[in-house]
């Protein structure tokens, strides 16, 4: 899979329910997907390490939460920083629908450099 920016994954079609892509985060190559659970019209991510192996499968994501924080005990592997679903509206919603990451959402990583002090 091929390196692309988190901006170039959330540019993606619209209408499309499944963005994928490699990121280099802090140095560590992860595998992303993002998909719409069609029940809930909300969106989750998996993430999987640069061998393939999921790291995170089926996180719904919150607004503002960081993703990677429920995991890194058990997922040594994640990289030091923030990953999560910026809200752009200020309303405090999750991502949800078709447009999330045109309109309402940004998906953001805040590296470990930046969370010092």
């Amino acid at each position: 899979m091929a390196d692309i920016t988190i901006a170039d994954l959330q540019t993606a079609d619209p209408l499309r329910t499944t963005l994928r892509g490699g990121v280099l985060l802090d140095g560590v190559r992860l595998a992303l997907r993002l998909w719409m659970n069609s029940r809930s019209f909300r969106w989750s991510i998996d993430v999987s390490d640069a061998a393939g192996t999921a790291l995170i499968q089926g996180h719904a994501l919150v607004s503002n939460a960081d993703v990677f924080r429920p995991y890194r005990s058990a997922a040594t592997t994640l990289p030091g920083g923030q990953l999560f679903a910026l809200d752009v509206t200020g309303r405090g919603a999750g991502p949800s629908g078709f447009t999330a990451w045109r309109e309402t959402h940004r998906l953001v990583y805040r590296p470990a450099a930046d969370l010092v002090g």
